[in-house]
């Protein structure tokens, strides 16, 4: 970093808001012959701008001589700034002040005669004050003495005074002054005008400056309000049977929106529950504890005649036809399964079933007997419930925690949780 670039920058580039900040950053970065190589991007961050905003100050202070631009003259082909101290000190913005302050006085014997009446920092221009709060008097004495007010120029720079003054910014209760916010950009704002104004019903016949003027006035989370429920304002308004609604302009003056109801809560979106897996297996034990949705098992001809002749045991037909009839829905979800589809549950079933207590059992292999894996088998045949169906490849599958035993504890956790609307098969 160069010293006397940073200095010269400080005390005399003619330029504000993102091209000073650019000029600023560039100076920061040069060495003893003014010039730098640094990257858009890491330039955009030491000027907090955006990179494209960055470039367009880079374009402008070229243009105006400021800097020297040679693209690809740097380390690896980037491009090599300069900055022209010379031509800064020659446009010096103490230069513009010396002038505004002799326009101000309006007095061609002004004592300003040298930029070493301006103070260091050149922009704190305003000479030391009288008693009388910055007026003086044009004479050392004599009956009729007039008064001269010396005008300091206003420490915001001009581009921000212009927005400010769009927005009624500068001019506040009992005179106060408030500085206008340094990140709104006035094109961005304009855009979002645009979006919001070309969809408002009396568009063509209403009057755009008014609207732009009202659209300005508002805070930057206010418009966004506007513009979010402006729809729901049009529909409000056609519920009520008007046929016309407002001008845009009188619709954000009013902040008509912030009479709107409250937006009902949108529905949670459904949980996702893959087929083996803790949710699936948890909603599907819960189906079974509820009990078999067919409880009615007809007997064939066939099956009653072998009944009769003692070949079959009428409990063992009973409880086989439970198994494949007594629960369509999980058969259904098994069908499904299969095919690696499984449940989309609500929130707040799935939110009821993470809580209770579920663990991963490892599949029985040929070679490899899980005894977890049998014993639940075998509570599934004694409750005549339909055993899980082929997982496949997949090693684990999810049950309920601590075995056979854990049972009683799961039941307790989704006990009051059995009805039918909590979810529905995945298509």
């Amino acid at each position: 970093m160069s010293i006397d670039v940073m200095n010269c920058v400080w005390k005399h580039a003619p330029v504000a808001s993102g091209e000073f900040a650019v000029l600023l950053a560039l100076a920061d970065y040069a060495d003893e012959n003014c010039t730098c190589y640094p990257g858009v991007e890491t330039l955009a961050a030491k000027a907090r701008l955006k990179p494209r905003q960055t470039q367009n100050c880079v374009k402008s202070l070229a243009k105006t001589g400021l800097i020297t631009v040679e693209r690809g003259a740097g380390p690896k082909g980037c491009n090599r700034y300069r900055v022209e101290v010379e031509t800064i000190r020659a446009r010096s913005i103490r230069q513009d002040a010396t002038q505004a302050i002799k326009s101000a006085i309006n007095d061609d014997d002004a004592d300003v005669e040298s930029d070493d009446d301006l103070g260091e920092g050149g922009a704190n221009i305003a000479p030391p004050q009288s008693a009388t709060g910055g007026v003086h008097s044009s004479a050392s004495g004599g009956a009729m003495e007039c008064t001269q007010t010396i005008i300091e120029p206003s420490k915001i720079p001009s581009d921000e005074r212009e927005r400010a003054r769009a927005n009624n910014d500068l001019d506040g209760e009992n005179g106060k002054t408030e500085t206008p916010v340094p990140d709104e950009n006035p094109k961005a704002v304009e855009r979002e005008f645009e979006k919001s104004f070309r969809d408002w019903p009396t568009s063509i016949s209403d009057s755009r400056p008014a609207a732009l003027t009202e659209w300005r006035k508002l805070t930057p989370d206010e418009r966004q309000m506007a513009a979010l429920e402006a729809d729901r304002y049009r529909t409000a308004c056609r519920a009520t049977g008007r046929k016309v609604v407002c001008a845009f302009a009188v619709y954000l003056r009013e902040k008509r929106w912030a009479d709107l109801p409250e937006r009902e809560p949108e529905p949670l979106k459904p949980v996702e529950a893959p087929p083996f897996g803790k949710l699936w297996t948890a909603e599907r034990m819960r189906r079974l504890l509820a009990g078999p949705e067919v409880t009615d098992y007809p007997l064939t001809a066939f099956e009653q005649k072998s009944i009769d002749a003692g070949t079959m045991d009428r409990k063992t037909v009973i409880r086989g036809k439970q198994v494949h009839q007594g629960w369509p829905t999980i058969n259904r979800m098994d069908d499904l399964a299969v095919s690696r589809k499984g449940l989309q549950l609500t929130p707040e079933r799935a939110v009821s079933l993470e809580q209770a207590g579920m663990e991963s059992v490892k599949v029985s292999e040929p070679d490899e007997v899980s005894e977890k894996w049998e014993a639940w088998k075998a509570v599934f045949d004694q409750r005549a419930w339909p055993w899980l169906p082929d997982p496949g490849t997949q090693p684990y599958v999810w049950l309920p925690a601590g075995g056979p035993d854990g049972l009683a504890e799961f039941e307790k956790a989704v006990r009051g949780k059995t009805d039918d609307g909590g979810e529905r098969l995945s298509a």
